[in-house]
């Protein structure tokens, strides 16, 4: 659902980019020119993390005596939720949606100049989750003893999605008619 809502939004801007040069009409009669200059650096960044979770026991029954009993339990549980993660990172440099025509229906000169840098991530991590139990027995002289352990890890899903979209020295344009 994430990665479709990206991907809508990205469509939305480029129509809303190009929409004006599809919707008709006479542009106005121009024959200068444009020089455009764009520098542009767009880093988008997202991350979710339920992991490097960790429990553990430890018990030591030493030294115990001629004929006790011992018992030891123990349980370690690491339950950990979604990771999610949606990066949506857009460009647009330089656009010129509609151009001046001549007489002639030439279109003027436009000198686009774009250095765009652009990166989109996007990390979810549920890993790194750890349960440990330690137990030990020394110098147990006769009875009994009874050890009990039990680790669960739990985690959910781990989801990212990245939408990166650059428009760069795009001219749309349109002939008188």
């Amino acid at each position: 659902m994430k990665k479709i809502a990206a991907l809508i939004s990205a469509g939305a801007m480029l129509l809303s980019v190009a929409g004006p040069a599809l919707a008709g009409g006479r542009p106005p009669k121009s024959n200068q020119s444009t020089i455009n200059v764009a520098n542009v650096t767009n880093v988008t960044y997202a991350g979710a993390s339920t992991g490097g979770n960790s429990v553990g026991n430890s018990a030591t029954v030493a030294q115990s005596g001629f004929w006790p009993s011992a018992t030891v339990t123990q349980t370690n549980k690491v339950t950990t939720g979604d990771a999610d993660a949606l990066a949506v990172g857009v460009v647009a440099a330089n656009d010129k949606v509609g151009c001046g025509c001549s007489p002639c229906g030439m279109c003027s000169g436009t000198k686009n100049i774009a250095t765009v840098y652009n990166q989109t991530t996007a990390s979810a991590n549920t890993g790194g989750n750890s349960v440990g139990n330690s137990t030990g027995v020394t110098q147990f002289l006769g009875g009994s003893a009874t050890v009990t352990q039990q680790n669960t890890v739990k985690t959910g899903a781990a989801d990212a999605d990245a939408v990166g979209v650059v428009v760069v020295n795009t001219q749309l344009s349109w002939m008188p008619y």
